[in-house]
């Protein structure tokens, strides 16, 4: 199940939020026949765009992911873990047909597993050239 809401907030401004619900089959694995039946995952995010002038916009949002282990085998308790991502972007357009971007995105992942909580920081950068 699927929901999505796009709203143009104001001149230059626009939002995007989204709700997702599914069973995935993400992680169920842990090796040997040791593995979960069902992961119920909510997924809620909002994303923004602002365009400060025609060469210049500003990317932003953050998104939390609920992930709901159940039915393992073996007698494999059931777990729930939660990821959170905000992000924040800029995209620069350098000519008509060139642009650039640089992304920053931390993640923080907090599981009910011992050791299984991690963050992490993405620092990426691209270039687009449309011919």
């Amino acid at each position: 199940i699927r929901m999505g809401y796009n709203r143009k907030a104001a001149e230059g401004f626009s939002v995007n939020s989204y709700v997702v619900l599914s069973n995935e089959n993400v992680d169920t694995y842990r090796g040997g026949n040791f593995n979960y039946l069902s992961d119920l995952t909510w997924r809620v995010g909002v994303d923004g765009v602002y365009t400060l002038s025609p060469d210049v916009s500003f990317t932003f949002g953050i998104s939390v992911m609920w992930a709901e282990y159940s039915e393992g085998t073996y007698r494999m308790e059931d777990e729930t873990n939660i990821s959170y991502r905000p992000h924040v972007g800029m995209n620069y357009r350098f000519s008509e047909k060139l642009m650039g971007n640089i992304n920053y995105e931390y993640t923080f992942y907090d599981a009910d597993r011992e050791d299984g909580d991690y963050t992490r920081h993405v620092i990426s950068t691209g270039l687009t050239y449309t011919f």
